[in-house]
């Protein structure tokens, strides 16, 4: 049995993936959404799963990108372990991660991060963190949501690679280096095939950053962090990957774009003219229109799709529910959301409206409101 759950992460993601392997419970944490889902959300649920234990076992921790709303949970949460670690005793950490999965800012663009990016860096993670990313835009002339909150994130994924020093947890194990497509893991019954980001955009960024980053011109960023596909930061550094567990397959997509992801399954050797379906797909950039293409559809039908976000910054996309309807036809499949809020009123009436037209079989199902999360079993 394999449950995937998608924790209320607010406009962020937070996911759990459990099964059992080798007559052992395994654990997946795969983001940790933005700051107070910690405390509001994921530790709960974590000191649910761990219940009388002295502590939990948690096979693979990952966070996809350095992005505020998937970042700041892991790295309050690593800090946190890293305070129980340092106050010394022989009480065991409350979580035993065996491994993480991380491309961190200096690991994407290469070498050393200049100081200036550093500061702008930490101002704008303040300003991300009292909500104000109007300062962002005005101070560093980053014009897109995406591109402010990932330049805020870039001392935050320092951070986290910090702890995990300071944790001795093995980084990108079994993987031994940055992790990119094509590539493949496999360890404890899962197999896992990496379909972003992808290694050709990654090394095209790496130069793009090398040239921009030349005399240390800070006003260059705004090109950095824009939401261009073949130069973006937020774009190119998602980590997308499937995930085999026996015969479940879930596809996990972290803020990538669709076609990128097509072009990593292609890259992987495989045949984007011939759909592969799977179990959970979790739709990309908590459905926004920009991530989705009708070849992504098409090539990864699912029975479950998952939508972590409550309408901040327009999440999900009017866009977004009109195409899966149309692309995705008179098929049976669930559509998941991690909320139900005023701010999403749109995208859910659009949906309603698909939903209302002859033929259409698919369902809608939101997490229930006092629930930490919303679960997905399969058999």
């Amino acid at each position: 049995m394999v449950v995937f759950e998608a924790l209320n992460a607010n406009f962020g993601d937070a996911l759990l993936l459990r099964y059992k392997h080798d007559n052992q419970d395994r654990l997946w944490m795969i983001d940790g959404g933005p700051p107070g889902v910690l405390k509001s959300t994921l530790e709960p649920r974590l000191d649910e799963l761990r219940g009388t234990m002295a502590t939990l076992r948690v096979d693979l921790a990952m966070v996809s990108h350095i992005d505020a709303d998937h970042i700041a949970g892991m790295v309050q949460l690593t800090s946190k372990l890293v305070a129980l670690k340092e106050k010394g005793g022989s009480k065991p950490l409350p979580l035993d991660i065996q491994r993480y999965w991380h491309n961190g800012f200096r690991e994407i663009v290469g070498g050393n991060i200049p100081a200036s990016v550093n500061t702008a860096s930490a101002s704008a993670s303040l300003a991300a963190s009292n909500d104000d990313l109007s300062e962002i835009a005005h101070k560093f002339g980053v014009g897109t949501v995406a591109g402010q909150l990932v330049l805020a994130s870039v001392t935050q994924g320092a951070d986290l690679l910090t702890n995990l020093d300071t944790l001795q947890i093995p980084l990108n194990e079994p993987i031994g280096h940055r992790i990119e497509a094509p590539g493949a893991a496999a360890f404890e019954g899962a197999k896992v095939t990496f379909l972003g980001p992808l290694k050709a955009r990654l090394d095209a960024l790496k130069q793009a950053w090398a040239d921009e980053m030349t005399g240390g011109d800070i006003t260059k960023l705004a090109g950095l962090f824009r939401e261009d596909l073949d130069t973006s930061v937020p774009n190119l550094s998602s980590i997308a990957m499937l995930v085999e567990i026996g015969e479940r397959k879930i596809l996990l997509t972290g803020d990538a774009r669709g076609d990128d992801i097509v072009a990593g399954w292609k890259a992987a050797g495989r045949d984007v003219d011939q759909p592969f379906p799977i179990d959970i797909l979790k739709m990309p950039h908590h459905g926004s229109d920009r991530n989705i293409s009708a070849d992504f559809l098409k090539l990864f039908p699912a029975e479950h799709y998952v939508i972590s976000a409550d309408g901040k910054y327009d999440n999900p996309d009017v866009g977004t529910m009109r195409a899966m309807a149309a692309t995705l036809g008179n098929r049976k499949y669930t559509i998941h959301l991690t909320n139900k809020t005023a701010a999403m009123k749109k995208a859910l009436d659009a949906l309603e409206e698909e939903r209302a037209k002859p033929g259409r079989l698919f369902t809608v199902r939101f997490r229930e409101q006092n629930a930490l999360s919303l679960e997905i079993t399969l058999a």
